[in-house]
Order: C-alpha cells, then structure tokens, then sequence
C-alpha cells in the first residue's frame, strides 16, 4: 500500500492494536521521491529479527526481475548494511549529457570511473511510480534494456523488452520516469488483465503519445496505422529522437520525431514515417544503427549463405552504409563483413553475434555464448572497425570474475566513447 512500512502491533489485545512503525511514511515515494534512503523500503517483501534486536528487511520494487535490496537496521533504526540484486534481463545506458549517470529500466546509478574496479557505481534512485501511474508499461509487460537520449534538452528513456515488441517512451520529473509514449507493433493482449492499455487502437500497429501530460492511456492519444507491423526485431532511436524500426524482409522504417511539448513529451506519427526497401545485400535485417550526425547506416543481419544459428541472434553479417537518407540503402555497401560465428549448434550454446553497438571509431559486438572446444569465453565482445569493417580484437570476462552470459535479449550491449576517449561497454548478464 502507499505507506510502505513495517507495521507493529500489540497482540496482548484483542483486536490486536497498531503501536507504531519501521520505515519512512511513502517508503520509496516519500520525498524525494524514488531516491535511495534508509529506512525508504520498497515494497516491504520479508522481515527478520536477532537475539539483539536488529532488524533485517528484504524489500523488492521489481517491475520484471531484479530490485531486491536487503537492509540490515540496529535496533536505534541505524543502517548497518545493504546488500543489492537490481539487475536481472536487464541492459544499461549512460545520460548522453552526463555519462556519470547511468540507467537501467528501472534504476539510476552514479558512476564514479575513477573507483577501484567493481565498486564504480551507486545506486541511487528507482525510476518507477507505481503509485502514482499504475499504467506505467514496466508494471504491465515485461521491460529489458533502454536507451537515454537528449531531446529539445530533454532526459528522454527509452525501454524496450526481451524480444522487441514493444518501445516505451518516459519523461522525467526529478528522479521518477513518467510515461509518456509507446510503440506497439499490434493489438496489446494481456492474459491476467485485458483491460490495459484502454481504449488502444485492435487490430493494428500503433503509438501512444501523452499528449495532456498525466502519465495515462487516454482516449485521443493513439496514432493508428493500417495494420499489423510486419515481424521485426531491430528498434533503435537515434540521437535526434527518430525512432527505427528494421523488419526482417519488409523494409526498414524511420518514424520521425516531430517534436516535444514544454513537460518533455516527444511526439511521432504514421504520417511521418519514411519507408525504405530492404538493401539488396541483405536475405533479412535484425539490427540497425543510424548515425545522423554522419548519414551512417549499420545493419546486421542475414545473408541466404550466413544464417543464424538460433532463432533470436542477429545473423552474422554486418555492414555499413554511407549517405544512407541520399540513396545509400540502395547502393552498394561501403563495407560489408561476416562476424566469426560456429555453424550447427543450436539453442544457447550457439556461439554468435547477438547485438553490436557503435561509438566513436569502433563496432561493439556482443555473442550469445561461448565454446570451450574452441577456447571462446562466454561474455566475448568482437570490436570492428567502424571506418572498414576490419577486426581489432576482442574483450573476455577476465578469471577472477568468471563465466558470464548468457546474451539473452535484442539489444544486449552498449557502447559509449567518453570525452576522454575512453570506452565505456555494456553487456547483459543473464547466467
């Protein structure tokens, strides 16, 4: 409920009778809300305590997996320690304005680069209000990783799912992301509750955008196309705002952002798409990258000679595309490779390319697996050069960290070059 406390009770009477409380009124909500404080739980999930009289509270926010915090309290209500499990199908990205600040579909961290290793981020703020907008998409399907843009100067998340179905859009008040659009390829169908989203268009694919500011699904919000999206798995929002979407053999489509109210909503339409043929060199498409700044395209997919191995990878051919809005889709590559991959082994012990990511001069490539016959860690990054498509090398989880992986969702790595040059990459870890 909206207190999110821990209740005490006398039990001497009958009924028994409410004598005080553990934890801030509002718990995670109280203000400021969302931030990260003692004795601010998150949704209370499990109590326990010692001879001595500390208290110990496990309290688990989660919207899909992940988010479970466990506290250690004397009994003066002062934090000894805190242990944390955030992160579970899950991929993260910086603030393009400020990569000190990072993101997850539900948390942001505080990253100092210059800590020791492994203790280079804090948590310090949960990004969901459930109380406030229960019809947030995170409390109704299940939400992976995100991206952070700049828009008009506004933070703008991005948070797209497992399997790429859907694209939700947040704005931000302080340290809470408020819904604010949603990209459907079809009608929403929710077995435990066929009452969300309401009044969304049947049928047919279509975009919410919150267009009075209040965080919820109105009638008149709802830009509908024609019919159903054909199957795609390739989202991707550059950093104008234009959101991407490659299908795997109808096309690829950019719908344009068309601008953003005073509260930071951004606003897309269907009768602001640009639709452009499958390159030639390309049997499907499953991932893309649009640079605007340099009218680049990078696609991944497959070839009828180089497929996928198992059904969620992205192929193993990558290429690169310049002055792609001149007619460069049309056109012969600038460069075009195919990625080390291992033919016949199914399942998620394939090892192949799942997601890349660019920044800067490089190609980020992240594998599904690995395979011991072929002395390949698990949690291997493949790095391209972006100018010709030629190998530099590779990242592998060093020993003391152990075997990582598995790649489990689209969009599995992130890439970021500081202002120092530096290289910031991303990956999922779904073991």
């Amino acid at each position: 409920g909206p207190r999110q406390q821990i209740l005490i009770f006398d039990v001497r009477t009958r009924p028994p009778r409410e004598v005080g409380a553990i934890g801030r009124r509002g718990g995670i909500h109280a203000e400021p809300a969302g931030r990260i404080e003692p004795l601010k739980f998150n949704r209370p999930w499990a109590i326990a305590c010692d001879s001595d009289g500390g208290l110990f509270v496990a309290h688990h926010g989660s919207t899909g997996g992940g988010s479970t915090v466990l506290e250690a309290y004397a009994p003066d209500g002062t934090l000894r320690w805190q242990l944390f499990g955030l992160c579970f199908v899950d991929m993260a990205d910086v603030d393009p304005a400020d990569d000190r600040q990072l993101f997850t579909k539900e948390e942001r961290f505080d990253i100092d680069y210059g800590a020791p290793r492994g203790r280079e981020w804090s948590y310090r703020a949960y990004t969901v209000d459930r109380l406030r907008f229960p019809e947030d998409p995170r409390l109704h399907i299940w939400s992976a990783g995100v991206w952070v843009r700049r828009i008009a100067g506004h933070p703008i998340l991005f948070v797209n799912d497992m399997s790429a179905e859907h694209l939700q859009v947040y704005r931000f008040h302080g340290d809470t992301a408020i819904p604010a659009g949603l990209f459907a390829k079809t009608t929403i169908h929710r077995i435990r509750d066929g009452t969300w989203p309401p009044y969304q268009p049947c049928g047919c694919e279509w975009i919410w955008c919150d267009t009075n500011g209040n965080g919820r699904f109105d009638a008149g919000e709802y830009d509908a196309g024609e019919q159903p999206a054909p199957p795609a798995q390739g989202w991707w929002v550059d950093t104008r705002g234009d959101v991407w979407l490659a299908s795997e053999r109808d096309g690829i489509r950019q719908f344009r952002c068309v601008g953003v109210d005073e509260r930071g909503v951004p606003r897309w339409s269907h009768r602001a798409v640009i639709h452009v043929p499958h390159p030639a060199a390309f049997r499907e498409v499953k991932r893309l990258r649009y640079l605007p700044d340099s009218d680049v395209m990078v696609l991944g997919g497959i070839t009828s000679e180089h497929k996928n191995q198992h059904w969620k990878t992205m192929g193993p051919v990558l290429a690169r595309y310049d002055r792609w809005t001149a007619g460069g889709a049309t056109s012969a590559p600038t460069w075009q490779i195919v990625l080390p991959y291992l033919p016949g082994v199914r399942g998620h012990e394939s090892w192949e390319p799942m997601s890349f990511d660019v920044a800067g001069d490089y190609i980020f490539v992240a594998y599904t697996a690995g395979s011991r016959a072929h002395q390949i860690g698990w949690g291997r990054v493949e790095v391209v050069r972006a100018a010709d498509g030629h190998s530099v090398g590779h990242f592998e989880p060093p020993p003391d960290i152990g075997m990582i992986g598995i790649q489990d969702i689209r969009e599995c790595v992130r890439a970021h070059r500081r202002a120092n040059g530096e290289y910031i990459v991303m990956i999922e870890d779904d073991m």
